[in-house]
C-alpha cells in the first residue's frame, strides 16, 4: 500500500489508517449521495445509471487500485503500468535467472496476495447475500405478498443491481484500504 495518494495532480498523505477510513467512507458517501440525487434526477435510468457507473469505475481504478499513477493499492493484475514502459514480460530473463530489479519490485509479494485473497472473500461473501436479497425480491410469491406494483419492483431491482456493482467494484479495495494498519513513517516508529 502507499502511504500518499495523488489525485489530478494533488498529493494527500495516507499513511494513518484513520485518513484511509475516512476515505473510504467519503467514497461511498458520495456513492449514496450520487444514487439519492440520480433518483430524482430520472429514476436511475440512463443518465442516472450510466453516471453512476462510471462513477464506480472511477473510485476503483483511480483511488484505490494503482491503474492510474496515484491509486493506494498495487494493481490485482501483478505489476505496475508505467507510462511509457513495456509491460514486465518483457523484462524477464528467460534463461531461468531471477527478474530484473524493476520487476522484481513491482509484482505481488505473497503477503499481499494473501490480504487480497481474505479481502475478495469477505466482499464477495457480503456480496453474495446481497445477490440473494435481489432473488428474493424479484420472486413472485413475495412480490405478491407486499402488494408492489411492477414499476416499484423494477425500481428496487435496479437500484439494488447499482448499488451491487459498485459493491462489486470497490468492496475488496476498500477492504483493503480499511483494515491496514498505520504504515511507519521513514524516521521509524516512535519511540516511548
Amino acid at each position: 500500500m502507499r502511504a500518499e495518494l495523488a489525485l489530478f495532480g494533488m498529493r494527500f498523505e495516507m499513511s494513518r489508517r484513520a485518513r484511509r477510513r475516512a476515505l473510504v467512507a467519503l467514497v461511498y458517501a458520495a456513492f449514496g449521495a450520487l444514487m439519492a440525487a440520480s433518483w430524482f434526477l430520472d429514476h436511475w435510468r440512463m443518465r442516472g445509471t450510466y453516471f453512476l457507473m462510471n462513477f464506480a469505475l472511477l473510485a476503483s481504478w483511480v483511488v484505490f487500485v494503482g491503474y492510474y499513477p496515484g491509486g493506494l493499492l498495487r494493481p490485482f493484475d501483478g505489476y505496475v503500468r508505467r507510462r511509457n514502459a513495456s509491460p514486465p514480460s518483457t523484462a524477464l530473463n528467460l534463461n531461468g535467472g531471477p527478474a530484473a530489479p524493476a520487476v522484481r519490485e513491482s509484482l505481488n509479494d505473497e503477503r499481499e496476495l494473501r490480504e487480497r485473497d481474505r479481502a475478495h472473500y469477505t466482499a464477495f461473501r457480503w456480496f453474495a447475500i446481497a445477490l440473494l436479497f435481489l432473488c428474493i425480491l424479484a420472486n413472485p410469491y413475495l412480490v405478491g405478498w407486499l402488494h408492489l406494483t411492477a414499476d416499484r419492483i423494477l425500481d428496487l431491482l435496479h437500484g439494488g443491481l447499482l448499488v451491487g456493482l459498485m459493491l462489486g467494484l470497490t468492496l475488496p479495495q476498500a477492504i483493503l484500504v480499511w483494515t491496514e494498519p498505520d504504515m511507519e513513517t521513514e524516521a521509524g516508529p516512535p519511540t516511548a
